[in-house]
């Protein structure tokens, strides 16, 4: 498994639930992070589950990251300060969370069942599934190994529960009951982040990240 090196930035209160929050409606596009010459306003949308808040930014050199912090078992969280959970070479096309899950989407060269290039979905926390994902490209049982179904574009902490040659409608049932995502949802909340950047740096009400 390939292991982030995890980054820990100087925090001065719990990460995202509490901080600034505006329309949870939408995800904004944060493209490019200002490299330099003054501090940039920046929204960042944050999805946050039970116990625990993520979300997605783009780093200077290329790729975004998923940074999640907070407590919970299900996930294997446990710590106030922002925590790098995945990195793609290319973009996160979706990110969902729900009580004790994430997931992402993103586009690979080897995805999960086919190990063709398209875009693949991955999924942390509580290992939990309906019986209908076995009509889907889905790794669940047997168990996801990075090994046999990670892409060199794709690193993460730890390794996913689920990965799929699927868009993440399956899980977030998108124009249908698909019956595969069973985790609940009566504590995810969304929001958003008054954050600026300057310098690969991102400053929001509660935290610091280094994005260079």
């Amino acid at each position: 498994m390939r292991n982030l090196n995890v980054l820990l930035i100087s925090v001065t209160a719990v990460m995202l639930v509490g901080c600034k929050e505006t329309s949870s409606a939408g995800e904004t596009d944060l493209g490019l992070l200002n490299p330099g010459g003054g501090s940039t306003p920046l929204s960042v949308p944050y999805k946050a589950g039970s116990g625990f808040a993520c979300i997605v930014v783009a780093r200077v050199a290329g790729g975004e990251s998923l940074f999640c912090s907070g407590t919970n078992a299900s996930l294997g969280f446990a710590s106030a300060a922002p925590i790098e959970q995945a990195r793609t070479d290319g973009t996160f096309s979706a990110f969902e969370v729900w009580d004790d899950t994430v997931c992402v989407s993103t586009s690979v060269s080897l995805r999960p069942v086919s190990r063709l290039p398209g875009s693949a979905l991955y999924c942390w926390g509580e290992a939990s599934l309906g019986a209908n994902y076995a009509a889907y490209d889905m790794i669940y049982s047997p168990p996801y190994s990075d090994a046999a179904h990670g892409s060199p574009e794709l690193t993460y902490a730890t390794e996913p529960f689920v990965g799929a040659d699927e868009s993440m409608d399956v899980m977030t049932d998108t124009g249908g009951t698909w019956l595969v995502m069973m985790d609940g949802s009566a504590s995810v909340s969304s929001g958003t982040l008054s954050c600026s950047t300057d310098a690969g740096i991102l400053t929001c009400p509660s935290f610091t990240l280094d994005l260079n």
